[in-house]
């Protein structure tokens, strides 16, 4: 394994715990200053810079071929992050502040001779449109437990994931994390770090949701008393990555509008 590889995942940690609350408005979406660095399966992945941070801010953004309810309820269960979320070894909710706000904690093997990272994660859920649109904001709180020893704890980090539910039962996701690394990491390793940690997370996200879509089918025909619609066709995904969007970026809402999936980016690059 390289130190490439090593030093992104030092940087590990942005996952998140549970909670629901109701707002009014949602954040305004940002299209200036983001600079492609990555594309693949369909996301896309743009970072952006600021005179005050060694990492930029990183974000990615993909469809998932599963509705919003169950992206959210993949993102919520802490305790099986460690299925899709790339060297987690150990995630578990602290507390629960609220029925809006909880505190989780996830830890991420690290290659020797770099030290295990660790973070906890004070995160909340916001439900701008009811099944239609839903923010994840998530932020650090270390001094929420003890720090382990031997283990690195990132103190610095905040971030959100957005979810718009899309026509087919498909979901829009924007992951976006900003980060103060924990420790010394090459600046060479961050940068390639903030490349393969949003790509991973929802490529993990989009094979997690088929899995739990899955689970969800069998449940539902399973049940003994349940009602099914002999005219209705269950269809349970199996593809390890959602489609990519059309060739000019749209996709459709499930009001019917047609909205930009990508933003405008000012550059484009590769690994």
């Amino acid at each position: 394994m390289d130190s490439a590889v090593g030093g992104a995942r030092a940087l590990w940690g942005a996952t998140l715990g549970t909670g629901l609350v109701l707002t009014l408005v949602a954040a305004p979406a940002e299209t200036s200053g983001w600079k492609e660095t990555a594309r693949s399966n369909g996301v896309v992945v743009a970072e952006r810079s600021a005179p005050d941070q060694r990492v930029p801010t990183f974000r990615a953004i993909g469809l998932v071929d599963a509705d919003l309810p169950t992206v959210l309820r993949v993102i919520q269960e802490a305790d099986r992050h460690p299925e899709w979320l790339e060297d987690c070894i150990g995630a578990r909710v602290l507390a629960r502040e609220s029925e809006s706000v909880s505190y989780t904690y996830h830890r991420t093997n690290v290659p020797w001779p770099l030290a295990d990272r660790d973070v906890i994660l004070r995160t909340e859920v916001e439900v701008v449109e009811p099944r239609g649109l839903v923010f994840v904001r998530f932020r650090s709180a270390p001094d929420r437990a003890p720090v382990v020893s031997g283990v690195v704890r990132i103190a610095t980090l905040e971030g959100f994931y957005r979810l718009e539910a899309l026509a087919g039962h498909r979901t829009s996701v924007e992951y976006r994390v900003t980060v103060e690394p924990a420790g010394r990491v090459p600046s060479w390793v961050q940068s390639r770090a903030t490349r393969s940690i949003p790509l991973s997370t929802v490529l993990g996200l989009q094979r997690q949701s088929a899995l739990v879509a899955g689970e969800n089918s069998v449940l539902i025909a399973a049940e003994p008393e349940a009602t099914v619609n002999s005219s209705a066709t269950a269809r349970v995904v199996a593809s390890d990555a959602a489609p990519a969007p059309p060739g000019d970026g749209t996709v459709t809402r499930r009001d019917g509008a047609v909205t930009s999936l990508v933003p405008q980016t000012t550059a484009s690059g590769g690994f």
